[in-house]
C-alpha cells in the first residue's frame, strides 16, 4: 500500500477532530469520510533537540524494501538520528521562577530555553484556548518552562504563578516543566468540575505530554475542559499513540533544511518574544479605539482652538487691568502664562512628529496624544481662574448692590473667632494636641479675615465716591473672599470634631475585628505568622489604652490598626493559600499512592522490596501530613510532597521490577504497548530497538528507567468547599 504524504488536500483529522492540510497522490485512493487521518502519528515538532519527521502507517504484512531488511532500516534510522543529534545543539535548560504574565492578552507562554512551541503551534494553542473561553466560562492559561524553581515543587510553583497573576474563580493554569518532565494543573476553589471529569482532563493532558506533544497537551486540555463544561465526562478527542499491528516508519529527514528551519524559527521567536515584552511595558493608549487619522484630526483642531483661546484671554487681561487694576487680575495673568507653557509643549510634540522621517504608528499616536493632553491642561488652567475673573465682572455691573451683599455675609460670620475658640477648648478636653493641630489657630485667622473684609468694604465705598468703579469692584471681591474664608474656618472645626468621633467609632469596631482575626491567625500554626500576630496584639493594646482616657488620638490609632489589619489579613490569606496548596498536594499524594497500591497488588509476584519500601514510606508520610494539617501547614506540606515523591519513585521502581521480570517482548527494556513514535522520543527513550523488534510505545521502558520518570501523579477530588482540585506529576 503506497504511503500517503502531505500534498495539500484539506480533510478532517481524527486525532482531534480538527482540520489540517494533508493529501494523497493521484494514484492512491482517498481515505473514506469518517476514517482516521492517514497521518495518525504525524507530529509537528519545534524542539531544538529533535528533528522534524513525518510518520505514516502501512499494512501489517511486511512490505518488501529495496536493498535491505529490518536490520538495514535499523541502521538507516539510527544513523539519521545520530546525524540529527550531532547537528542540532540543544540549548541549555534554565530554572524558572513563577511567571508574571504582565498585561499581555496572550494565554500561552513558552519560557523554555529552546522554545518548544513553533509560532504556528503557539497560534494553534491560542486558538484552542480562545475557543474554550468563548464557549464556556473557563479561562485556561498554559506556561512552559525548562524546570520549576523557587519553589521547585510543581504544585506550589503553579499555585504561586496563579496567585502572582491574580487568577479568579474561573481561571485555570496548566504549568509544564519540559526538561524536568513534570506538570501541574491549578484550579480555583469551588469549581464545578467533578472528580471524574478532572481525572479525565488530567489523563488527556498526560497522554500528550508523554509523547512530548507540548502544544497537543494544551489543546487536549482545552478540548477536555470544553467537553466537561458541555456536560460531558471531560475526555478530549483521540490523539495519542498510533497503535495496532499496522506498522512501518517512513522518515523524511533533511539535515540542512532542518537546521535552516530551526534558525529561522528561533529568530522569529526571538522577535516575537521581544515584541511581547515591549507591548507589555508600553503604557496603555488613552485613545484606544480611535483611529490614527481621527487622532490626527483631533490634535490639529485642539492646537488651533487652544491657541485662539489663549490669544483671546490675553486681550481680556489687558482690558481687565485697565478696569480693575493690575493687582486684581494677577491670578488670571499667571493662569495665562501657565496655559501658554502647555501650548508650547503641544506645539513641540507636533513639530517633533513632523521632523520624523518615517515614524511608526505607535510614535504617531503617542505624539497626537501628547498634543491633546497638553491642550486639555491649558484649558483646565484657564477654566479654573476664569471663574474668578467672571465673578469680578459681575460685581462691576452693580458695585453698590455687591457691597451690601458682602456686608451681610460678613455680619453672618461676625463672632466666628469667639465660637471657634470655645469649640477648640471643648475638643482639647477630649483629644490630644496632635489630633487638633490643624485647627488650633483657626480663631485667630477668622478674626483677621473678618477685619480684612471690613477694611475692603470701607475702601470700596470710598472708590465709588471717587468714581473708580473698577477698583471698587476689586475691593468688594477681596472682602467677599475674606468673609467666606472666616466662615470656612468655623466650619472646619465642626468637620474635624465629626471626623474624630467617626474615627473613634471605626477604631472600636476594628479592634473587635482584629481580636477575631488574631484568634484565626493563632490557629494557622504558621511560624511566619508570629511576627504579625505580635505586632497586631501590640497595636490593639495601644489603641485600647489611648481611646480609654483623655488625650485621645483616634485618627492615629485608626491608621495603626488599619496597618495591623493589613498584616494579619496577609497572614490569614497566606495561610489559606498554603492550605489550598496543601490540599492539592494531599490529593495528588492520595491518588498516586492509590495507583501504586493497585499496581503492586496486581503484580505482587514481580515487585521487589525497594518499591514496597518506598510505598510504605509514602503511606507513612501521608498519614503524618494529614495529622499535622491543622497544626503546622508548612510541615504538613513538606511531608505530603515527600509522600508524593516517594510514591512516584515507588511506581518507577515497581515498573522496573515488572519489566525485568521477563514480561514484555524483547526483554524488560522494551516492554509496553506498540505505538507510533517520533524520532526524538525514539532516540531519547531507547524505543527504536523495541519498535523494530515488535514492541515499543511511549512509556515502555528506557528513558529514566521504567517510563518517563514515573507514573501519572494527578488526581481529582474536592477541596476548599468543593470542585475538582487540579493535579499534576511526572510524565
Amino acid at each position: 500500500m503506497p504511503s500517503r504524504v502531505c500534498t495539500g488536500r484539506r480533510s478532517a483529522c481524527a486525532t482531534r477532530g480538527r482540520s489540517h492540510e494533508h493529501g494523497v497522490p493521484p494514484e492512491a485512493p482517498s481515505a473514506p469520510d469518517g476514517e482516521s487521518c492517514p497521518h495518525a502519528a504525524f507530529r509537528r515538532t519545534a524542539d531544538i533537540n529533535r528533528i522534524v519527521v513525518m510518520v505514516s502507517r502501512f499494512s501489517a504484512a511486511p512490505t518488501p524494501q529495496r536493498g535491505g531488511t529490518m536490520r538495514n532500516r535499523f541502521a538507516i534510522i539510527t544513523g539519521l538520528a545520530a546525524a540529527a543529534l550531532g547537528v542540532l545543539v540543544a540549548a541549555p535548560a534554565h530554572a524558572a521562577d513563577p511567571v508574571d504574565f504582565g498585561s499581555s492578552a496572550s494565554h500561552v507562554y513558552d519560557e523554555t530555553s529552546a522554545g518548544v512551541l513553533s509560532p504556528a503551534e503557539e497560534d494553534d494553542v491560542e486558538d484552542a484556548l480562545g475557543q474554550l473561553a468563548d464557549d464556556s466560562d473557563v479561562s485556561l492559561w498554559v506556561v512552559y518552562v525548562d524546570t520549576f524553581d523557587n519553589p521547585g515543587d510543581g504544585t506550589q510553583w503553579s499555585q504561586q504563578t496563579a496567585d502572582l497573576n491574580g487568577f479568579g474563580s474561573n481561571n485555570y493554569l496548566l504549568s509544564v516543566a519540559v526538561e524536568q518532565r513534570n506538570y501541574a494543573l491549578t484550579t480555583p476553589p469551588n469549581n464545578s468540575i467533578t472528580e471524574a471529569q478532572g481525572n479525565n482532563i488530567l489523563a488527556a493532558i498526560e497522554q500528550e505530554l508523554g509523547g512530548d506533544q507540548w502544544a497537543g497537551a494544551a489543546i487536549a486540555a482545552a478540548d477536555a475542559f470544553a467537553d466537561a463544561r458541555a456536560g460531558g465526562d471531560g475526555t478530549a478527542s483521540s490523539g495519542g499513540s498510533s497503535g495496532g499491528s499496522l506498522f512501518t516508519v517512513v522518515m523524511v529527514v533533511v539535515i540542512g533544511g532542518a537546521v535552516i528551519f530551526l534558525i529561522v524559527w528561533a529568530v522569529r521567536r526571538s522577535k516575537k518574544s521581544a515584541q511581547k515584552t515591549v507591548a507589555a511595558q508600553r503604557p496603555r493608549d488613552p485613545y484606544e479605539g480611535v483611529s490614527t487619522e481621527e487622532l490626527h484630526s483631533r490634535a490639529a483642531s485642539a492646537l488651533i482652538e487652544t491657541d485662539d483661546r489663549i490669544r483671546t484671554a490675553g486681550q481680556e487681561l489687558g482690558f481687565a487691568e485697565a478696569e480693575f487694576g493690575e493687582g486684581a487680575v494677577g491670578e488670571f495673568r499667571d493662569a495665562i502664562s501657565e496655559a501658554k507653557a502647555h501650548l508650547g509643549s503641544a506645539f513641540e510634540a507636533s513639530r517633533a512628529l513632523e521632523a520624523s522621517e518615517k515614524p511608526s504608528d505607535d510614535d504617531t499616536r503617542a505624539a497626537h496624544a501628547a498634543v491633546l493632553q497638553h491642550c486639555e491642561s491649558a484649558h483646565a488652567v484657564l477654566d479654573e481662574k476664569g471663574e474668578a475673573f467672571e465673578e469680578l465682572r459681575t460685581i462691576a455691573e452693580d458695585v453698590p448692590a455687591a457691597i451690601e451683599s458682602v456686608r451681610a455675609q460678613a455680619q453672618a460670620a461676625r463672632g466666628a473667632d469667639g465660637r471657634i475658640a470655645e469649640a477648640v477648648s471643648r475638643l482639647q478636653q477630649t483629644y490630644g494636641p496632635e489630633a487638633l493641630e490643624s485647627i488650633v489657630d483657626n480663631a485667630e485667622q477668622a478674626k483677621e479675615m473678618l477685619a480684612l473684609a471690613d477694611d475692603q468694604l470701607a475702601e470700596a465705598q470710598q472708590l465709588i465716591a471717587s468714581g473708580d468703579t473698577g477698583e471698587a469692584a476689586a475691593a468688594v471681591h477681596t472682602a467677599e473672599s475674606a468673609a467666606d474664608q472666616a466662615a470656612q474656618l468655623e466650619r472646619s472645626v465642626r468637620t474635624l470634631a465629626e471626623t474624630l468621633q467617626n474615627a473613634e467609632r471605626q477604631a472600636t469596631v476594628l479592634i473587635a475585628e482584629l481580636e477575631a482575626d488574631l484568634a484565626r491567625a493563632r490557629t494557622t500554626g504558621a511560624r511566619q505568622a508570629a511576627g504579625a500576630i505580635t505586632a497586631t496584639e501590640q497595636a490593639v493594646r495601644t489603641a485600647q489604652a489611648n481611646l480609654a482616657g483623655t488625650g485621645k488620638l483616634p485618627r492615629t490609632m485608626l491608621e495603626q490598626l488599619q496597618q495591623a489589619n493589613q498584616q494579619i489579613d496577609t497572614v490569614i490569606q497566606n495561610a489559606q493559600r498554603a492550605r489550598h496548596v496543601l490540599d492539592q498536594t494531599l490529593m495528588q499524594a492520595h491518588a498516586t499512592i492509590d495507583s501504586v497500591e493497585d499496581f503492586v497488588s496486581q503484580r505482587r509476584g514481580a515487585i521487589g522490596a525497594d518499591a514496597r519500601t518506598r510505598l510504605a514510606e509514602a503511606q507513612s508520610d501521608l498519614s503524618r501530613a494529614e495529622s499535622m494539617r491543622e497544626v503546622d501547614a508548612a510541615q504538613a506540606q513538606q511531608l505530603a510532597q515527600r509522600a508524593l515523591q516517594l510514591a512516584q519513585d515507588a511506581l518507577r521502581r515497581a515498573k522496573n521490577d515488572v519489566s525485568g521480570f521477563g514480561g514484555g517482548y524483547g526483554g524488560g527494556h522494551y516492554g509496553g504497548r506498540r505505538g507510533g513514535v517520533d524520532i526524538g522520543s525514539a532516540v531519547l527513550g531507547g524505543v527504536i530497538g523495541g519498535l523494530l523488534g515488535g514492541g515499543g510505545g511511549r512509556r515502555g521502558g528506557g528513558f529514566g528507567g521504567g517510563g518517563f520518570g514515573g507514573g501519572f501523579g494527578g488526581g481529582g477530588g474536592s477541596f476548599g468547599g468543593g470542585g475538582f482540585g487540579g493535579g499534576g506529576g511526572r510524565f
